[in-house]
Order: C-alpha cells, then structure tokens, then sequence
C-alpha cells in the first residue's frame, strides 16, 4: 500500500529527530572516545546518520515539505 505524502513526511521528520538526538550523542562519543578505535567508529557511524538527515533533508524539500516552514514566518 502507498503511504500518502503527509504521512511519508511525518515518517521522515520522525527520522530527522532520531538521527539528530543519534549525532548528539555520537559527538560527545567522539571528544570523549577513551581509544582511537572506538573514536573511529563513532566518526563513521556519525558520517552515516548526517548522509541518512541529508537524504530525508532532501526528500522533504522536493516533496514541497519544507516551503511550509518558510510561510510559518
């Protein structure tokens, strides 16, 4: 079944908060990484999860989502 724009939408800003409170948390993970390794992986996984926001970013301003912010002002 086809998820309806509102609903792709809901379901991508639902995403944009997830992967925020994930990068907040990674950041703190990378200043304070006890050890390379595990610096280097908070660094990769971090990359990632900005890739994921950009993506669902995008989605939302090419679905017209992200005009409605703008006439909020």
């Amino acid at each position: 079944m086809k998820k309806s724009m509102a609903s792709a939408s809901a379901e991508r800003l639902d995403n944009l908060r997830k992967g925020v409170a994930k990068v907040r948390a990674l950041r703190v993970i990378i200043r304070n990484a006890p050890n390379q390794l595990r610096r280097d992986a908070a660094i990769i996984t971090f990359t990632g999860t900005l890739d994921a926001i950009l993506e669902d970013l995008i989605a939302l301003e090419d679905a017209g989502a992200l005009s409605a912010l703008d006439d909020a002002d």
